[in-house]
């Protein structure tokens, strides 16, 4: 019996939000654009420049956290799988509220054809219920390529620290190695591997250690034998996780499935690791999350797959909250075209002056 463990099979009785209307907050979202980024878990290093690691690890921030779990029709856990995923983030999380694991309903492939999988979990995030909940939220995905899932392709499992969330494709792991995995990815949420003094920013160089960029070449031996390695993390890695838990951020944080970055005169909220929305910085006392979310999932998605938009598989949907103040909305997007830690924000956040200009 795991205490705290809570596993909940979501039914019909969770109703679906509806928007009949395109404002957010008196915010009009306009300007839906893709660009590229790279994923964590496939060599790209982890971002320095913000650390929601920290609402995970300790119990300052958040004091429990919240785990949406869903499966893709055809589909089938592993033996062990949901317990694997609350034993590791309770073994390395100080949550007095525990971990709270929520399973939905199979959900079909039909509901993503016309997207890129980049894009599924923006069309299936529900999140924690009510937007001001205070919980840590991790969205993962879970799919099996063998069943015809996306073009039948096999699919790196990779995790997004950005968005909370872990795609991991069943198909291409298998063999009883699901649960290895996705402790590894687990562990990219967790931030580990950002202290480059046993890394290269994206994974550990340390022989043996769980968060290795991949098994060596006698591991891999011993997976093709049925031999699966133990999912250790190294002395060092296990450093890092103590060492960061003892520090706590006050400028990122969760609105429900949200993750919120404050600048000076503006946030970004991250959804699903495939959706980043620009938000003026006065706007958000009184921001309708829900209605934000809502407006994803019912009409900008729907809107994009009629559009016959191009979709690029790696690609983020970048939208800009606008009002009536537009002097406002300019001098935020010059705040972060200027300054914005992240690239791929200074780049947008110039683009859409040039369109203001």
């Amino acid at each position: 019996m795991i205490n705290k463990f809570t596993l909940i099979m979501r039914g019909d009785e969770i109703k679906k939000l509806r928007l009949k209307i395109t404002t957010v907050a008196a915010f009009t979202l306009i300007t839906v654009q893709l660009f590229v980024t790279g994923c964590a878990s496939k060599s790209g290093k982890l971002p320095t420049y913000m650390h929601p690691e920290h609402l995970y690890l300790n119990a300052k921030s958040y004091k429990q956290i919240y785990v949406e779990l869903d499966i893709v029709e055809g589909a089938s856990l592993p033996t062990g799988f949901t317990d694997t995923l609350y034993r590791f983030l309770n073994a390395h999380c100080h949550k007095p509220g525990g971990i709270k694991i929520i399973q939905g309903k199979p959900i079909p492939i039909s509901k993503f054809e016309g997207f890129p999988k980049r894009c599924a979990p923006l069309l299936c995030i529900n999140g924690p219920g009510q937007m001001n909940q205070g919980v840590a939220y991790i969205h993962i995905l879970c799919y099996d390529s063998d069943k015809g899932h996306w073009d039948e392709r096999k699919h790196e499992p990779y995790a997004i620290i950005e968005g909370s969330h872990i795609s991991i494709d069943l198909g291409y792991v298998g063999g009883g190695f699901e649960n290895y995995i996705l402790q590894h990815e687990l562990g990219h949420i967790l931030g580990l591997c950002k202290n480059t003094t046993h890394g290269d920013g994206a994974h550990c160089n340390n022989h043996g250690c769980l968060m290795e960029p991949s098994p060596t070449l006698l591991n891999q031996t011993k997976w093709v034998a049925g031999h699966i390695p133990k999912a250790e993390l190294c002395s060092s890695c296990l450093r890092d996780l103590n060492l960061e838990r003892n520090k706590k951020v006050d400028t990122v944080y969760f609105q429900g499935p949200f993750l919120v970055r404050e600048q000076n005169s503006y946030a970004i909220a991250m959804l699903g690791g495939a959706c980043r929305i620009f938000i003026p910085k006065e706007t958000l006392k009184n921001f309708k999350w829900d209605k934000l979310l809502s407006g994803i999932q019912k009409t900008i998605m729907p809107g994009l797959k009629v559009s016959g938009g191009k979709w690029d598989e790696e690609g983020v949907i970048w939208l800009v909250a606008r009002g009536p103040d537009s002097k406002l909305i300019q001098a935020a997007l010059n705040d972060a075209a200027q300054s914005d830690p992240d690239p791929y924000i200074r780049n947008n956040a110039t683009k859409e002056l040039r369109k203001i200009k």
